[in-house]
Order: structure tokens, then C-alpha cells, then sequence
């Protein structure tokens, strides 16, 4: 007999993933072994024919946990799962998560079948209130036809009714047409409402049926298969439903229904809940016989004196297990999970062992008043208690973390120190101080399954944001952890890395974790300041640890890059300190860099300068620089103007490679062009010539080093570089002509240790205040005519052949979203004369 194989939380995760089918199986060794030491597990295969397991993409490797070939009712991550069939083969995998309903089913010839995946809704009682709509996917697939129905079901009034709203169906499926009671439009589609026979007794709901009139779904071959994605208003069919059927319409579940006899056929669902946002009523405090506050078990969802209370739970199945038939199970656990809500935001909580639990309260605002017309801050006071597994240790406990919600943009924040989060190795945008504290913010958010402002859309809100304290744990004294986030200081602050926040909806205080564990909120204080003369964020220090991230990083207009084992800190000002204890080579930037969205060329009218004062302390091997680089009549022209160097290779100035392909050795190498003044000093100026062919075009690159002949000795460096007057000497049409990329200031080291701060790096944005595009110039000359359709035809080109190559929007001419062929035409058609102009870039 097999033993019990028990996964780990890891594997569960990893076997629900949409179609992972397969569990992890033993590789079979060819030596003997020890069935004490091993043991080979089972691997459960239905028990179907061999053609039905081909047509179920059912292979030897069996089914994960979450793929079912028999009867099954069963909750797992937020949802409800039915799933049945009499007759025939069927098999129904759960792929939901968090928020979201989804599933994929598959029917053969069944006598009767059903596949139902249902989430309860947590406000019920605002329902005629609200302004739902389900964020559709439909994908079916009708190999035979039979009796097909399928769509959103909606259970009303604790269980007494529901609507079956039927999007797809076959000419054979059954509803009660002769119960018809009206007829009414929603989301501009026309619906037939039929009521079933009966009158709902023996506890079975009576159903009301709303059939989209062009819901027909014929037999159709897979590649001919149409997939329906959409938004269909809940509120407006509830509306309907009301006024025909003289009906209540309270919600409790929502879900996607697939029901029928005979037939083949392939079905995939998802869907989300999404409403307009609506701050709940404010309800007074609730008090038992004995005056202690009530205890709501397992879930709420209420605005109690002020604050938003909220307790959302589910099963998280975990561990998984194998039978004794090799089939894989989730682990059910009973939920005797509660809130007991204390006024003022303060409660007590507990969450059941083997459940998902997030504890939140806080406050719900209007949605209309901008973030930062206030000054809003949280302070709180919590215990937490949690009971650990032998393989857990403290920092699986549950912690605070603040969220916060704005509209317009649908935007979340969160907010949690740094000794209760781990490592974050991605996302990394910039730092900000405050007050002398520092937080990190990175493109991420604190993960829970309360519900959002906007209700549970597939993607519930456009942009998330991490501010995590750094300097060390929360304060903590007799068990009690204190702590204080300042919400509108760093938000403003944050506007330096392009973080917008729109209008207020929501602050709370939430925790989430599995496993059994209490919390009690002793405070939690959402203080509301008015706003001063003097910004939040006026005194806070802006910056960039540039070496958290593997790419660039910004502070507007600034961008920061580093290449280096050691450090790198840019600040908004486009100064920076870097450096690096052992010798190693590196690389520091810091300047402007525009989109490629359109031409930005120089303004000969301005001034064109870059003042830069820097400290260097690097000796042995070092460069710094001016680097300046764009586009000229399709070649792509990269300037070095060198300021000071010691020991650093000349060669590296120039191209050896690009994208890992070598220059060949029969290329010249790079010549001294002349010796010329700019600036007060006198340059020696080489240029390099390179070309690279691929499949499909070749890349021409001019590469131009000014090197400083009288150099400055020490460890300051301090002057000014006047663009106009080295391009002029160097590439005159180029001041005319060129797109500029970018101009940074740049320090490369050699094997050196040490360290180099930019005090200074004033570069004139006027030098990019000309964007300068011309519809159709795709070679960047300024006109149009055919050479332009031959650089339009070579970049499609391009396009075609790297799926990630990226084509500047305002080569978009027709104005249809994409760079396509479309473009080419009308492109051709101006420069042949049968079109007079070119749309206008929008």
C-alpha cells in the first residue's frame, strides 16, 4: 500500500496554475532501490477510453490537484466549486485565484452535466445601491451539438431565487420559453426573460432565465472558434429583473454556469466583479445583551462609527494529499474564524488554522477630494499572537501594512517596515527620506484578498506602489507594536519618480497571513491635517540607490544607470555619489534621456551647456565625461566630449561590439580627424566608423571622442561643456539636423577603487525644448519623399523579425494603433501624389 504523500505549500501553488496537469513525479533510477529509502508515487489516470483522454489533453502523467474527473463540490481560494456529470465523460479544472472566477470544462456525450465556480458577494444589502458589472472572458468551443447553456448566475435573496443569464446556448437547449414574462435591452443586447415552472419549493430556488437573443453558438471547427470578451452590467439585468418579475434583488453569489445534456464540446470562463465606487453607509457600533461589542464569524464587511471593517476568509487547501489511488486532494479546514469591531478602528480578530485571512479597518473617504489637498497620516498600536509550525519562524507572523486607494487614477499604495517584509529584488523605483527616516518604493503592493473600492475586476486597479521603512522594527514595548506611516509626505515626494495619486477613497490597517493567529488593533489613527504653504514632501530627501536596480532608474527629468559591484546614489538635482571599496571596472550615468515618440532636435537659439562640478578620488584608471548621442540621416551618431581621464583605455570610447556581435578586423581602425578650441580649451577630436549587417538591415554608427588636452590635475573638476560649439566643429549639419537620445554625464572606471561625487550637473533642458516631428520622415531628414519609403519598408522589416522592436508611435500615420503595413501604403500614396497631406500627430 502507497504511503500519503503530503506537498508542500510551494508545489500546491505551482500544480494551480491554469493548466498545469501533471503532479511531480519521481524520475525512475535504473540502479535498485531501497523501498525503505523510496518509494514511487502513485499517478491517478480516469478511467475513459483512450480517445477520450486524448480529446481531454489527458496524457500518462495523470491529473494535478486542481483538474476533476469525478463529481465534486469543494472551496478553494475565494470560490465555490459544483461540479457533476451523469452519463458520458467530463472533466472540470479550477483555475481561479484571489478575486477572480475561472475555470475550463469539457464535456463528452454526458446524459445531463453541470460546471459552476461561484464567489459569495460581501454586500448584499447595498446591492439596488451599487453599480456592478462582471469583466468577461468566453471561450467555447462546440465540437457536437446537445443541450449547451451557459453564462453568469446570480443568487438573490438568501438562496430563494436566481438569474441565469444565458450568453452562449445551442439550438437544442432546454429553458422554459413557454414562462416567458418580458423582454428588455442591456449592454445594447436584446433579452428574453423566462421564469421556470414551480414555485420554488422543497427549498430549490426559483430560476429566472435572461436569454441574449444572439447567444446561438453553432457547431464550429477550433480554428474558426470566436472568444467573447467583455463587460456585462449586473445592475442592469438586476434592474430588469426587478420591474418584470416584481422580485427583490439582493445578491448574495455571483458565478459562470455551464449546464446541459450530450454533445462535445470545450469551454474556458473568467470573470471579475467590478462596481463604481461607493462608500458604505455608516452603521452605529452593535452591542450584545451583555453591552460587549458583537462578534461577526468568518466574514464582514461594514462601516461601523466612522470606520470600515472588514474580515475576508478562505480555505487555502493546503496541505494537498495523495490517496491511496494516487489522486491529489486539497485539505479542508473548518473556518471558525471572527471580528469583533471596538470602535475608533480598534478590534479583536482571529483567523483558523489552514485559512487566508486579511484583518483590515480603516476609513472609507467621498472619492472626490484629491489625496494631496490633505495631510494624512496613520499611527497605530497592534499585538499579534500567532501559533508556529516546527518549520516556521517569527517572520511568518502576521503585520501591519497600510493601504491606501486613490481614483482617477485607480491607484494603490501600501505601506509597511521593512522588518516585516524580507527582501524585494524587483521593482525598485527610488528612495525618499522624511524626516530623517528612509523608505524604499517599488512597483508592487501588500497581497490580501479584502475587497478593493472597485470590487474584484481581473485587473482590479491600474498601478501599485511599496513604500517599505527601512530603519529597523517597529517600536515595541510589553508585546505592543507602535508605528507611524506618513502617507501624504512620502506620496508627494514620490511624484519625483512619475507616481501620480488622484482622489481619496480609502486608508485602512490590514493584515494577512494563513495559520492560526489573533490580532488586536489597540490604535488606529487616521490623522487629517490641512495642507500648508510649505509642501508634505518639501523637506524630504529624494533619491536613487542606482545599484538596486538592473535597469535604469529615474528622478524627472533625470536617469541614473550604473554598472558596478559597489554603489551609486542619484539624486533630483542629476547629481549623484558613487563608488566601490575593491578595484573593479564600473560605469556611472546621470542626464536627460527622451522618448523615441518623436524627434527632439537641438535649439540653436539657446544656450546649449552642461556645468558640472565633481569630486573624484578614483587614481589609477579613470574617465569623465560628457556623452552625448542621436540619430543624423539615418545614422545613429554617438559623441564623447572627455574632460579628464588617467590611465582609462581610449579604445573603450569606441565601438567593439554592439548586441554581441564583433566588429570585423578588416575595418579601419579609429583615425585623428584634427585639434580644435571649444569652451576656453583645446580638444583632440578621432572619429570611429562601424557598420553591422543582420537579416534584415544594417546599422551604421559614428562614433566621434573629444579628448581635453589640458586636463585639470586633483581631485576637484569643475568647467562647463557647450554643446553648440564642440557639434559645431565637429558635425555641423548635426545642429540642424540630429534627434537626440540622451546627454549624460559619465565616469568609467578601470580595476579602481574609489569614490566620485557629481556636485554639479547642470545640463540645459532647453536643449530638448524643440520636439520636432514630421509625418512619414522616417530616415530623420527633415522632408519626405521615397528615401522614406525605403526606411519605412526597412523597419517593418525589423518589426517582423524581433517581436520586442520597438517603432516610435508618430510613425502610427494612420493613426490605428499600430505600425503596420497600412501605414506604408499611405505613405507611398503621398509620395506618388494621389494623397495631398498625412494626418496631423494627435
Amino acid at each position: 500500500m502507497k504511503l500519503k504523500s503530503v506537498l508542500s505549500a510551494l508545489t500546491a501553488a505551482v500544480m494551480a496554475v491554469p493548466c498545469m496537469y501533471a503532479p511531480p513525479v519521481s524520475s525512475i533510477s535504473s540502479q535498485s532501490t531501497d523501498k525503505s529509502e523510496y518509494e514511487e508515487p502513485l499517478i491517478y489516470i480516469p478511467d475513459f477510453p483512450q480517445e477520450i483522454l486524448d480529446e481531454f489533453d489527458i496524457n500518462w502523467t495523470g491529473l494535478a490537484s486542481n483538474v476533476h474527473s469525478d463529481n465534486t463540490v469543494f472551496d478553494f481560494s475565494s470560490a465555490h466549486n459544483e461540479f457533476w456529470y451523469d452519463g458520458g465523460y467530463a472533466l472540470y479544472s479550477d483555475q481561479n485565484y484571489g478575486t477572480n472566477i475561472c475555470y475550463v470544462f469539457r464535456w463528452h456525450e454526458c446524459s445531463s452535466c453541470r460546471a459552476y465556480q461561484s464567489m459569495d458577494f460581501p454586500l448584499s444589502d447595498y446591492t439596488e445601491n451599487l453599480d456592478l458589472s462582471l469583466d468577461m472572458f468566453l471561450d467555447v468551443e462546440i465540437k457536437e451539438s446537445g443541450d449547451f447553456r451557459a453564462g453568469p448566475l446570480l443568487e438573490l435573496n438568501g438562496g430563494k431565487e436566481e438569474l441565469f443569464i444565458i450568453e452562449k446556448f445551442t439550438a437544442e437547449a432546454v429553458f422554459p420559453e413557454n414562462e416567458k414574462i418580458g423582454s428588455y435591452t442591456a449592454d445594447d443586447k436584446e433579452y428574453d426573460l423566462y421564469m421556470q415552472s414551480g414555485d420554488g419549493k422543497n427549498g430549490a430556488p426559483v430560476r429566472y432565465y435572461a436569454v441574449n437573443k444572439d447567444g446561438l453558438t453553432d457547431v464550429l471547427a477550433t480554428d474558426d472558434n470566436p472568444r467573447d470578451e467583455y463587460s456585462l452590467s449586473v445592475s442592469d439585468h438586476l434592474a430588469n429583473l426587478k420591474r418584470l418579475a416584481e422580485t427583490d434583488i439582493k445578491l448574495d453569489k455571483y458565478g459562470i454556469l455551464c449546464e446541459g445534456s450530450d454533445g462535445v464540446g470545450f469551454s474556458y470562463y473568467r470573470a471579475g466583479l467590478k462596481n463604481a465606487f461607493y462608500p458604505l453607509p455608516e452603521e452605529e457600533l452593535s452591542l450584545d445583551d451583555n453591552g460587549e461589542p458583537v462578534v461577526y464569524k468568518q466574514q464582514l464587511m461594514k462601516n461601523l462609527d466612522g470606520y470600515r471593517y472588514s474580515l475576508q476568509t478562505d480555505d487555502s487547501g493546503w496541505p494537498l494529499i495523495q490517496d491511496e489511488e494516487g489522486r491529489y486532494y486539497i485539505t479542508s479546514h473548518e473556518n471558525n474564524s471572527y471580528i469583533i469591531p471596538k470602535g475608533d478602528g480598534k478590534l479583536s480578530a482571529m483567523v483558523s488554522d489552514g485559512i487566508f485571512g486579511t484583518v483590515s479597518s480603516g476609513r472609507e473617504f467621498d472619492g472626490k477630494t484629491p489625496l494631496l489637498d490633505k495631510d494624512y497620516r496613520l499611527d497605530y498600536e497592534y499585538t499579534v499572537n500567532k501559533e508556529y509550525t516546527s518549520d516556521e519562524d517569527d517572520s511568518y507572523s502576521p503585520a501591519a501594512a497600510a493601504s491606501v486607494w486613490t481614483l482617477e487614477p485607480y491607484i494603490r499604495l501600501d505601506y509597511q517596515e521593512k522588518s516585516n517584509i524580507g527582501d524585494i529584488s524587483s521593482g525598485y523605483l527610488g528612495t525618499i527620506e522624511v524626516d530623517g527616516e528612509v523608505y524604499e518604493i517599488h512597483s508592487s503592493d501588500i497581497y490580501s484578498i479584502d475587497m478593493v473600492p472597485l470590487g474584484n475586476p481581473s485587473e482590479p486597479y491600474q498601478k501599485s506602489y511599496l513604500f517599505i521603512h527601512m530603519d529597523g522594527k517597529e517600536s515595541q514595548s510589553s508585546g505592543v507594536k507602535k508605528g507611524s506611516f506618513p502617507i501624504t509626505r512620502l506620496a508627494e515626494a514620490a511624484k519625483a519618480y512619475g507616481i501620480e495619486v488622484g482622489k481619496l477613497a480609502r486608508i485602512d490597517l490590514n493584515f494577512h497571513n494563513a495559520g492560526e493567529y489573533t490580532i488586536d488593533i489597540l490604535k488606529n489613527d487616521i490623522v487629517v491635517g490641512d495642507r500648508t504653504d510649505t509642501d508634505p514632501g518639501s523637506d524630504s530627501r529624494i533619491y536613487v540607490d542606482v545599484a538596486k536596480s538592473p535597469s535604469a532608474v529615474n528622478i524627472d527629468p533625470y536617469t541614473f544607470s550604473a554598472y558596478t559591484n559597489g554603489y551609486m546614489y542619484g539624486y533630483e538635482n542629476g547629481c549623484f555619489s558613487a563608488g566601490s571599496d575593491v578595484k573593479q571596472e564600473s560605469a556611472f550615468e546621470a542626464g536627460i534621456e527622451k522618448t523615441r515618440n518623436g524627434r527632439h532636435i537641438i535649439n540653436t537659439d539657446k544656450e546649449i551647456t552642461a556645468d558640472y562640478n565633481i569630486e573624484n578620488t578614483y587614481k589609477d584608471s579613470y574617465q569623465i565625461e560628457y556623452y552625448l548621442s542621436g540619430t543624423y540621416d539615418n545614422v545613429y551618431e554617438i559623441y564623447h566630449i572627455i574632460e579628464n581621464s588617467e590611465n582609462y583605455p581610449f579604445e573603450n570610447n569606441f565601438i567593439g561590439s554592439v548586441a554581441g556581435m564583433y566588429r570585423s578586423p578588416a575595418e579601419p581602425r579609429p583615425e585623428f580627424v584634427k585639434t580644435y578650441t571649444a569652451d576656453g580649451h583645446t580638444y583632440d577630436l578621432y572619429k570611429d566608423f562601424v557598420s553591422f549587417s543582420g537579416c534584415f538591415s544594417s546599422t551604421v554608427y559614428h562614433v566621434y571622442v573629444s579628448i581635453r588636452q589640458d586636463q585639470e590635475e586633483g581631485e576637484a573638476l569643475e568647467g562647463s561643456v557647450n554643446f553648440k560649439e564642440h557639434l559645431g566643429q565637429i558635425h555641423e549639419k548635426a545642429l540642424d539636423g540630429m534627434n537626440i537620445d540622451c546627454i549624460f554625464l559619465r565616469v568609467d572606471t578601470g580595476r579602481d577603487s574609489g569614490t566620485v561625487k557629481a556636485l554639479k550637473n547642470d545640463i540645459s533642458l532647453e536643449t530638448f525644448d524643440v520636439p520636432w516631428t514630421i509625418v512619414g520622415d522616417f530616415n530623420d531628414d527633415l522632408r519626405v519623399d521615397s528615401f522614406d519609403l525605403v526606411a519605412a519598408r526597412k523597419e517593418l522589416l525589423n518589426q517582423l523579425a524581433d517581436r520586442d522592436y520597438y517603432s516610435p508611435g508618430y510613425k502610427d500615420i494612420n493613426h490605428d494603433g499600430d505600425f503596420n503595413v497600412a501605414d506604408i501604403v499611405m505613405l507611398q500614396s503621398y509620395i506618388l501624389g494621389k494623397i495631398k497631406t498625412l494626418p496631423e500627430i494627435y
